[in-house]
């Protein structure tokens, strides 16, 4: 597989959900700043000139949600999305989009001053998509109870973005104790650390472990 991604955007969650599965891929990193997303090669693989791809095998995938549920669907023992048949696979997908049909729009709502109608608008407003993300995790530690699923990753990606851009506050509940148990995860801590040691500012055939052999020597987070 190989990853066309960028730091900070919704290609993020997709580095971590491989990393959560311990994937072999390839990184390619797309370098917005100076176009190369609106290069003909990359134009052929993502029309919409954005990040993150991926291409696997045959299958070109774009589309953050998507991809996440390519990977998972299709790693070998993943415990990322329920199975066939468990009640929980449906309540993991409702969640997985969610994030992208609901959350990202109410979010843009805010960031960008708009206002809002919650008549019109399929996610109604930013107050609505709080209330039902605080009502699953008021009750469970993740959104389809004892079990981290995919869905936990596309959201709680978006959750740290919004909490750095102060459209919810850094101890507002639940959601403080649902990041903290993220940023926990092994995954998680490993990959976050690499990031921010080693800028990804070209490819890398080994994923981010090429990032590790690479960075500074004590691959300190000064985050």
């Amino acid at each position: 597989m190989i990853l066309y991604y960028t730091p900070q955007t919704r290609a993020f969650p997709v580095l971590w959900a491989l990393e959560e599965l311990a994937a072999q891929y390839e990184l390619k990193a797309v370098d917005l700043s100076r176009g190369e997303q609106k290069t003909d090669e990359y134009h052929r693989l993502n029309p919409m000139t954005k990040v993150p791809t991926l291409v696997d095998g045959e299958a070109v995938v774009t589309e953050t949600g998507a991809i996440l549920l390519h990977i998972v669907e299709n790693a070998p023992n993943s415990s990322l999305l329920p199975r066939r048949g468990d009640s929980r696979r449906a309540a993991c997908l409702k969640w997985l989009f969610f994030v992208g049909s609901s959350l990202e729009p109410a979010m843009a709502e805010r960031f960008q001053g708009w206002t809002p109608n919650p008549y019109y608008n399929g996610w109604g407003d930013f107050e609505r998509v709080l209330d039902a993300m605080s009502s699953a995790l008021a009750r469970r530690p993740w959104l389809v109870g004892e079990l981290f699923t995919v869905a936990d990753i596309y959201l709680a990606a978006d959750l740290r973005i919004a909490r750095t851009g102060n459209l919810i506050a850094a101890e507002l509940a639940p959601f403080a104790d649902y990041l903290h148990r993220v940023e926990r995860r092994p995954a998680f801590v490993g990959l976050w650390r690499s990031i921010r040691a080693a800028p990804l500012d070209r490819t890398f055939p080994d994923g981010v472990s090429a990032l590790t052999r690479e960075s500074p020597e004590d691959g300190h987070d000064s985050s």
